[in-house]
């Protein structure tokens, strides 16, 4: 949404700049050389302030967006205070813990304190860039045993069949259907809006990312619809025997 926003942005100033600006002239036959200057001069400003705001707006835009969710994952090296410092394959990372911060437990999903996370435990962090190196923490999970993310996958197709916890898909230069399991957790979308399960339809067209289970079994986490099956065309209605006798 921040890149819409930011390219929505970025053309309707540059429309503005591009677009031709009304300037009034004095009701004379030949403008004289200093009302040209002076227009001509305007007409600058305006362009320079007008580009001005347009790099504002670019380099607001583009700070905002960085504040985006990233994740770490790693071991427990040292907890001092509220923060967790962990060893990642990108180097030594400090995850700060605030009020707002989940710590989970796995195998169990206990909620936990930060007291309870001991050096050694493998950890999955997952929040937003506060320093270099440096984490605002949003969600931590730990374990004693090694964890490992679970593979991802995505792909296309067109929807042949839904049954309950998956759909079946249409994929061009595949012989076998493609089946992408559903559960509680899929997001179900369209570019702009939410959908549910009950929103797609036989011959939608959807694009899906999906976790991959030690199987290959793939569990959509997010399904976007980007075409619709297309109406059925109502049948013809036949003419009435009155109109036929006519």
């Amino acid at each position: 949404m921040k890149k819409k926003a930011l390219f929505a942005a970025t053309i309707a100033l540059t429309v503005v700049i591009l677009a031709p600006i009304p300037v009034s002239f004095a009701a004379s036959p030949t403008p004289t050389p200093d009302a040209t200057a002076s227009n001509s001069a305007t007409i600058n400003e305006i362009t320079d302030n007008l580009k001005q705001r347009l790099q504002e707006t670019i380099q607001n835009a583009s700070s905002s967006a960085t504040a985006t969710a990233v994740a770490y994952i790693g071991s427990v090296k040292d907890v001092v205070n509220d923060t967790i410092v962990m060893d990642t394959k990108d180097g030594r990372k400090n995850i700060a813990v605030g009020s707002d911060t989940t710590i989970v437990r796995t195998p169990g999903q206990r909620t936990i304190k930060i007291d309870n996370v001991q050096i050694g435990d493998s950890a999955i962090a997952i929040g937003t860039p506060s320093a270099e190196d440096e984490l605002a923490g949003t969600r931590i999970v730990v374990s004693t045993d090694p964890i490992t993310p679970p593979a991802k996958t995505s792909g296309y197709g067109t929807i042949t069949k839904i049954a309950r916890g998956s759909l079946s898909l249409f994929v061009p230069g595949q012989s076998d259907p493609v089946v992408v399991g559903v559960d509680g957790n899929t997001i179900i979308k369209t570019p702009s809006d939410l959908l549910t399960l009950k929103d797609l339809a036989l011959g939608d067209t959807i694009v899906y990312t999906a976790d991959l289970d030690k199987n290959n079994n793939q569990t959509a986490t997010i399904i976007m619809q980007i075409s619709t099956a297309s109406p059925t065309p109502s049948p013809e209605t036949s003419a009435s025997p009155a109109a036929k006798k006519k």
